[in-house]
């Protein structure tokens, strides 16, 4: 939409798709995590666009822990809001200064795992709407498996083999999230044949 949009200026327009840069991201390793049964560690990360998203993954990590209590943790990144629910779920990282650079978040990030899940939920919003796939290549690049809305901006099918979609309705995300803590063991042996 944006290219048709600048097209019609008359100048001439390039649309160049993300991809990982393998000068930034290392080759994918087994997951440390593999054999365990720990908590399933999920990450969130991301801008102040995101705080509606972030909500919404809170309230359905709500009710998942109603039924798994204690079998998960979510570590937050980024977001404008200076304080996040108290949850006992619920870890906040903050970047080092001068971590928004590009390449020295990457290995910043990197090193905060490992961690199995990373959300990328899109609530529906005009602003959402022209999102990008971004945030699951980056997920990607750190060997986590993004759980993302299923919505325009993750529907490039080069991805569909390495992340999970899930309607944006929120008895579909906790089926999901459910049915990955239900057995830790198992799902991590799945994603590390996935993100192979």
């Amino acid at each position: 939409p944006l290219a048709r949009l600048y097209a019609r200026t008359n100048k001439l327009v390039y649309v160049i798709d993300n991809t990982l840069d393998k000068r930034v991201w290392p080759a994918n390793k087994t997951d440390p995590n593999s054999a365990s049964n720990q908590p399933i560690q999920m990450v969130y990360m991301g801008t102040a666009t995101h705080d509606a998203d972030l909500g919404m993954i809170i309230n359905i990590l709500d009710k998942v822990n109603e039924r798994y209590p204690g079998k998960f943790k979510l570590t937050v990144i980024g977001i404008s809001k200076s304080s996040l629910p108290e949850r006992p779920w619920i870890d906040r990282l903050y970047q080092p200064r001068g971590g928004s650079i590009y390449p020295r978040f990457t290995d910043w990030f990197i090193n905060q795992g490992p961690f199995d899940i990373g959300f990328c939920p899109l609530v529906n919003s005009p602003f959402n709407k022209y999102k990008s796939d971004i945030k699951c290549l980056d997920y990607i690049g750190a060997n986590i498996l993004p759980i993302a809305s299923d919505v325009t901006a993750y529907s490039t099918s080069e991805l569909d083999k390495y992340i999970i979609k899930v309607k944006n309705e929120n008895e579909a995300w906790v089926k999901v999230l459910c049915n990955i803590l239900e057995d830790p063991q198992k799902f991590r042996s799945e994603k590390n044949r996935t993100m192979d």
